[in-house]
């Protein structure tokens, strides 16, 4: 009777009954996950540390739908108050701002921050200094103490400087607070031979990555109500900014990696970071569009080593069996002018899209200071590279895909958009 009413076949009436009684099991999962993940950062996970969190467990999934579950489970990330900025005049000549909002470097140990704040423990207020590296944004060394003196800088310096194996030609950036102005500590960075740089007075964005660790810290760690003892508040803080902070946290400076994986991951390629930049200026390369392909080279079995049969070739031997025999596969990166930025080798039976992602990740070249550009504006490949996961892959970083789908026909007389890229790699062969 109700279905005639509303004009509703019945059909439809028993085919809502029972998708009431089945229960989507990957969802179940995601929210348990979810939950997981959630508290495990004491509520301060938003959507994007889980989307990159879960990226890390091998599992491709969008923020949209990450943030429906959470507004579902009610997970609700921690977030800080807004803040007066006061203004000054009077600056202190002695001690210039060298570094000057500059917080794009290109390699560790180039620039070092350092700043003071307070932690509520034992009834009372104490003091935290930490030291952080600018390159990835990795915590470096700190100090606790009960007592807001020189001696509580110099020791969170004297712990990075240990921890980096005391690095040469460093510039320490810090505001400008009576510690880092007194005598001793200017002593301790003279001996070590570390430049001085100091923030305009009454400025907290001249020094904003160490206001940005402290914020991190007590948001999404420290409890509300302080800590019980001066011991508990240090265990605990030393766990979140050694271990939680530097090796597990995802950080949008890194692409959404921890700064000790993105230290991990870019140290062998930072190096040609200023070259990329120097040819740029003088328009030999074009950093805003990238171009990737792939060809097939023939080894020799004489000259590889490999047999006529047996079991593969190691990974790192670049060689794989195929219908023509032995052959090695190069993929390379290449800007709009054809001049190649990055390769890298793997077997011959793998295919275009098994490592592009992996060798973009090699090209990281900084734009402007603050908000680093790593990335292209635009990437052109052939239908080889149309995974949907390397479309993802764009989206994550902003990059536009140019890309012809893979039921697009041949039109005769049309070249390859990255013609480019197969000449050049025909010629080096």
């Amino acid at each position: 009777m109700p279905c005639e009413v509303f004009e509703i076949p019945r059909s439809c009436y028993y085919d809502h009954c029972l998708r009431r009684r089945s229960t989507n099991s990957e969802l179940v999962r995601l929210r348990g996950r979810f939950n997981e993940l959630f508290t495990q950062s004491r509520s301060a996970a938003g959507s994007r540390s889980i989307v990159s969190l879960m990226q890390e467990d091998s599992e491709q999934i969008g923020r949209f739908k990450v943030r429906g579950l959470m507004r579902e489970l009610g997970l609700i990330s921690k977030q800080p108050g807004s803040h007066d900025y006061k203004k000054a005049t009077v600056e202190r000549p002695d001690i210039p701002n060298i570094l000057n909002r500059e917080f794009d470097v290109t390699a560790p140990n180039q620039v070092w921050c350092g700043d003071i704040t307070y932690i509520w423990a034992q009834g009372k207020w104490h003091y935290l200094a930490v030291v952080m590296d600018l390159y990835a944004r990795r915590v470096l060394g700190w100090a606790f103490s009960k007592k807001s003196d020189t001696d509580l800088v110099i020791k969170a310096l004297d712990m990075a400087y240990e921890q980096r194996g005391k690095p040469q030609g460093l510039l320490f950036h810090s505001d400008q607070g009576a510690q880092y102005g007194s005598r001793q500590f200017r002593k301790r960075l003279w001996r070590y031979r570390v430049r001085q740089s100091m923030s305009r007075r009454g400025n907290c964005y001249d020094n904003s990555p160490m206001a940005r660790v402290f914020r991190s810290l007590k948001t999404e760690w420290i409890p509300a109500v302080g800590y019980m003892t001066a011991q508990e508040a240090q265990g605990d803080i030393s766990h979140y900014l050694m271990h939680r902070y530097n090796r597990v946290r995802p950080h949008q400076f890194n692409d959404g990696l921890a700064p000790a994986q993105y230290e991990k991951t870019l140290t062998s390629c930072s190096g040609s970071v200023d070259h990329y930049i120097r040819l740029n200026q003088q328009g030999l390369i074009d950093l805003n569009t990238w171009m990737i392909d792939s060809t097939a080279v023939r080894a020799t079995r004489a000259s590889s080593g490999a047999g006529k049969r047996g079991p593969e070739e190691p990974l790192d031997h670049a060689l794989g069996r195929s219908r023509g025999g032995l052959t090695t596969r190069i993929h390379m990166v290449y800007d709009a002018n054809g001049v190649p930025l990055r390769f890298m080798f793997s077997p011959g039976q793998a295919s275009d899209i098994a490592h592009a992602q992996s060798l973009l990740d090699l090209v990281r070249v900084p734009g402007k200071p603050g908000r680093p550009r790593k990335r292209s504006r635009w990437l052109l490949a052939d239908k080889g590279y149309g995974a949907e996961h390397l479309r993802y892959y764009c989206d994550r970083y902003r990059m536009q895909p140019v890309i012809p789908p893979r039921a697009m026909p041949r039109k005769p007389g049309l070249a390859c958009p990255d013609s480019l890229i197969v000449q050049s790699i025909g010629s080096a062969t």
